[in-house]
C-alpha cells in the first residue's frame, strides 16, 4: 500500500475489469465512486473522467481531511435502480502527516513520478 502526504493532489486512474478479468466497458453506464476513510465515506463527484474501462479523477489536497487508510468502491448501474457491478479496493492507499512517513512499495497501487495513482 502506497503512502502519500496529506494535502497533495493525487490523480487516480482505476481500470475496471469484469468477473473474467476482461476490461469492463463503462459506456452508457451510471458510475458512482466512493472513498471510505477512517471517519466515514464520501462520494467522488468532481473531476471524474471515464474512457473505456478506466475511471480517473483528481483527489485534491483540499478535499483530504483525514489521515489513515482509504478504501475505494465503484458501483456501476445499467439503469437508475439496477446495479450490475461493484468493485472494491481495500487499503487502496494511506494518507500520512509528513513526507518522512512516505515509503516506497512494490505492491499495488503505484504512483509514478508525475503524481498519478494507478490502480
Amino acid at each position: 500500500m502506497e503512502k502519500f502526504r496529506i494535502g497533495n493532489d493525487l490523480t487516480v486512474f482505476w481500470a475496471i475489469l469484469d468477473d473474467d478479468s476482461q476490461p469492463y466497458d463503462l459506456s452508457g453506464r451510471t458510475v458512482k465512486i466512493f472513498l471510505t476513510h477512517p471517519r466515514g465515506r464520501m462520494e467522488i463527484t468532481q473531476d471524474v473522467n471515464i474512457q473505456g474501462n478506466v475511471i480517473s479523477w483528481l483527489f485534491r489536497g483540499r478535499q483530504q481531511r483525514y489521515l489513515g487508510v482509504y478504501k475505494l468502491t465503484v458501483e456501476i448501474f445499467s439503469s437508475p435502480s439496477t446495479r450490475v457491478l461493484r468493485r472494491d479496493i481495500d487499503q487502496a492507499f494511506s494518507l500520512v502527516s509528513a513526507t518522512l512517513y512516505v515509503e516506497e512499495s512494490n505492491g499495488r497501487p503505484q504512483i509514478n513520478e508525475t503524481g498519478k495513482l494507478t490502480l
